[in-house]
């Protein structure tokens, strides 16, 4: 089931909720915007078909590459943070901000400003570094708000 609302009024605008949702879509069209395609080859069960692949221009220099994190993490650590904010697709952003609409703001009423958006970002790097740690030699970038998002999902049940 898609959640479209919830029934849980606020006692204030989600102002940084707002603010999240609308950087993340300034930042995926301007991705999209930078972006190239390319041909990969792409192994199926079938064998090796070759596909046309789009890389955002933001993606190629924001996304955080867990092999890259593991050996270079001075100068990757950033990454982090940046990848929080690109998306896939349209699918992929459409779903993490419909979730973050829908119950971040409950958290943010409940936090405050300040704690939500150390909330936001503390799930967010959790689930990153869970990732790296499950696959630290992938050089397949990771992007996305999923983790945040998530995070904020399971404190509404909490």
């Amino acid at each position: 089931m898609i959640p479209l609302r919830d029934h849980n009024p606020t006692s204030r605008p989600p102002a940084l909720t707002i603010l999240l949702i609308t950087f993340n879509i300034l930042i995926f069209v301007q991705d999209r915007l930078t972006g190239h395609s390319h041909l990969a080859l792409v192994k199926t069960v079938r064998g090796w078909v070759e596909v046309e692949q789009f890389v955002g221009g933001l993606t190629s220099q924001y996304a955080l590459i867990p092999a890259n994190l593991i050996r270079f993490p001075a100068e990757q650590w950033s990454t982090i943070f940046t990848s929080m904010f690109l998306h896939g697709n349209w699918l992929h952003i459409a779903s993490n901000m419909l979730f973050l609409w829908v119950f971040g703001d409950n958290i943010e009423d409940t936090l405050g400003g300040p704690r939500f958006l150390l909330f936001y970002y503390t799930c967010g790097c959790v689930a990153a570094l869970t990732q790296v740690a499950a696959a630290p030699l992938s050089k397949v970038p990771m992007v996305g708000a999923s983790g945040a998002v998530a995070g904020a999902r399971l404190a509404v049940d909490l």
